[in-house]
């Protein structure tokens, strides 16, 4: 499975990112990195420190510094000052390319359906790509995301305001260009990654750090810094691999979605039940989704089979 990983590289990115590099199922082209959970150099550089934590040599491309109209917004807060929970992970290798021409240049010499965008950030990358080249919606496979609320769960409001995520609402006009490009998505969101029994609390915490490999050791640095202060931290962009690698972990229905740009709406995702081309994701598994975040941390998931 070729993908790219488009990502704003905050905690709960770098444990997707972790995961995704014990998976034996993906072919990573390429990490593209955005503002989001804190600023575009930091999302860039957090890239490639966890690459040269474990080992890894993948293509890393800077993208977008800002939304498409909005100020950009931060998350050092949750995240960190240095957007993973203010570890001391360091790498020599500043060697990035640039999102946009390594995007169309990515595409462009594959052939149709062949590659899948993880996004587990805002979609200013995708927007700004799918804007200049409309066609290449049709060519992808299909965009995973992590972002929005949706209301397929009673009691689950947004994360910024009552009606929005961070990611939809950093960069809503981005959000909804991606929605209607055309493209195949799945969607998750809120409904599912604030499930209570798929937290990280110090029990989670404590049996990562005792699992082998690198990548448990680096998460449960990473995790640390979150669980140490708010006692839990839901690992939000992960479900979006669980999504692409384990898809019946979850339930999902078929809609249109559009998003609201500005006042009190502003990154709110309206999601109609018709038949469209967004997958919006209502239900996960629990104990699928504890095993895949433990096992995958520590090798011990094959994340090769279906």
């Amino acid at each position: 499975m070729k993908v790219v990983l488009d990502m704003d590289l905050g905690i709960d990115d770098a444990i997707a990112l972790l995961i995704a590099l014990n998976s034996s199922k993906l072919d990573i082209l390429g990490i593209t990195t955005v503002s989001g959970n804190v600023n575009v150099d930091k999302t860039t550089y957090n890239a490639l420190r966890i690459l040269e934590a474990v080992g890894k040599k993948i293509i890393v491309a800077r993208g977008a510094s800002k939304p498409l109209f909005k100020r950009p917004i931060h998350s050092e807060h949750v995240h960190g000052n240095d957007g993973l929970g203010d570890s001391d992970l360091r790498t020599a290798n500043t060697s990035v390319l640039d999102a946009q021409t390594f995007f169309r240049d990515t595409l462009f010499t594959h052939k149709k359906k062949e590659i899948s965008i993880l996004a587990t950030g805002p979609l200013t990358n995708i927007a700004l790509l799918l804007d200049r080249e409309p066609l290449l919606a049709n060519k992808l496979d299909k965009i995973v995301l992590m972002g929005g609320v949706y209301g397929m769960v009673k009691n689950v409001r947004g994360n910024v305001s009552p009606y929005a995520e961070f990611n939809m609402y950093c960069d809503p006009e981005a959000a909804d260009l991606v929605f209607n490009s055309g493209a195949k998505i799945d969607a998750v969101g809120l409904d599912v990654t604030m499930h209570p029994e798929c937290a990280i609390d110090k029990i989670r915490l404590n049996a990562i750090g005792k699992s082998k490999g690198k990548g448990a050791i680096i998460a449960s640095k990473i995790l640390s810094y979150p669980v140490s202060r708010h006692k839990i931290f839901h690992v939000h962009d992960v479900f979006a691999l669980a999504r692409l690698l384990k898809p019946n972990m979850f339930k999902a229905v078929n809609c249109r979605v559009s998003v609201d740009k500005v006042g009190k709406f502003r990154g709110r995702c309206v999601a109609t039940l018709k038949k469209g081309n967004v997958n919006v994701c209502s239900y996960v598994d629990p104990l699928m989704f504890t095993k895949f975040v433990t096992d995958g941390l520590s090798g011990n998931l094959d994340l090769g089979k279906q």
